[in-house]
């Protein structure tokens, strides 16, 4: 039965985890521009996942997926301010419903 019991808490704990957002980049055209962004997000934020992609070096596009640890919320202005910064243009995506 505690067998059983540990199985559902980590069931339930995996659904409650929050849904990865996403951010649209424009600017970016080369794996430097992906590290970029991965060095001032990903490497200093605790989340439980981060990476950027480039999407298309010719439409210079690219994306940023972020997810949070459970209980965690990742600021989405200030992600986007940073990423300002560095010269690139984020827009976050509206998750699907």
């Amino acid at each position: 039965m505690k067998s059983l019991f540990s199985f559902l808490v980590l069931i339930f704990a995996g659904a409650a985890a929050a849904k990865p957002i996403e951010f649209r980049i424009s600017g970016m055209h080369c794996g430097s521009c992906k590290a970029a962004i991965e060095k001032e997000i990903c490497a200093t934020g605790d989340f439980a996942s981060c990476e950027a992609q480039l999407i298309d070096a010719k439409k210079k596009t690219g994306e940023l997926k972020i997810e949070t640890k459970e209980g965690q919320n990742a600021e989405v202005a200030d992600i986007v301010k940073r990423i300002a910064k560095l010269g690139y243009k984020a827009e976050p995506v509206q998750a699907k419903k």
